[in-house]
């Protein structure tokens, strides 16, 4: 059992990333912004969200793939 009451209860904070974020992949820059957002969850690392205007969706492949 958890000395402290607050690590056993789970919690998801999204706010303004602290600075600019960028996405470099192969010398490309596919993502940059200083409006992204992180979101914290316990137990998890952080999550970066570009807004779409900040990233080189002509360098992305559309994907099968989701998420819930």
């Amino acid at each position: 059992m958890p000395t402290n009451p607050d690590a056993a209860t789970p919690s998801v904070v999204m706010e303004q990333a602290p600075r600019r974020v960028r996405v470099i992949f192969n010398d490309e820059t596919i993502a940059d912004s200083t409006k992204a957002l992180v979101m914290l969850e316990t137990h998890h690392p952080p999550v970066f969200y570009f807004p779409i205007h900040d990233v080189r969706m002509d360098l992305l492949e559309p994907t099968d793939h989701g998420s819930t």
